[in-house]
């Protein structure tokens, strides 16, 4: 019987493949966890208060695999984040990405942050958009069987 979700972040070791500025995990880990957690407990999955006890659903481990900002030569400024998520140790088949991109026009260097911040903010809604969305992850969390 499912006793809830606990998170457990981690940053991977692993690095896509992408051109741009990968993003320290430490800076993009706490928004995505947060992020993930509150949509999670919208969707009616309880979250734990505590610690999961050994053999109770659902220590979930989001691994994030790639937060990559990029900006053109023409001025658009995108993120990229890749997830992967496994609960009680059975990876999904799939990861989720988020994607956000716009053309910023001239500004000063903290208009620039701030664009690059929007589009970590929005690509991060758009990962955990697909993770709330997907039928069989969720299932996983209600029921406690992969």
């Amino acid at each position: 019987n499912s006793t809830g979700f606990r998170l457990m972040p981690v940053a991977s070791n692993q690095v896509l493949n992408g051109v741009g500025r990968h993003i320290p995990y430490a800076e993009i880990l706490p928004l995505v966890e947060k992020k993930l957690g509150d949509a999670l407990t919208a969707k009616g999955v309880r979250r734990s208060p505590a610690e999961i006890p050994a053999g109770d659903c659902c220590l979930v481990r989001i691994e994030l695999l790639q937060a990559l900002e990029t900006i053109t030569l023409g001025g658009t400024i995108s993120a990229n984040l890749v997830l992967r998520l496994s609960i009680d140790g059975t990876d999904f088949s799939k990861v989720f990405q988020g994607n956000a991109s716009h053309r910023k026009l001239g500004g000063t260097q903290k208009g620039w942050e701030q664009a690059f911040d929007k589009r970590l903010d929005e690509a991060s809604d758009n990962m955990i958009k697909a993770v709330v969305e997907d039928q069989q992850f969720v299932r996983s969390l209600r029921t406690g069987a992969p």
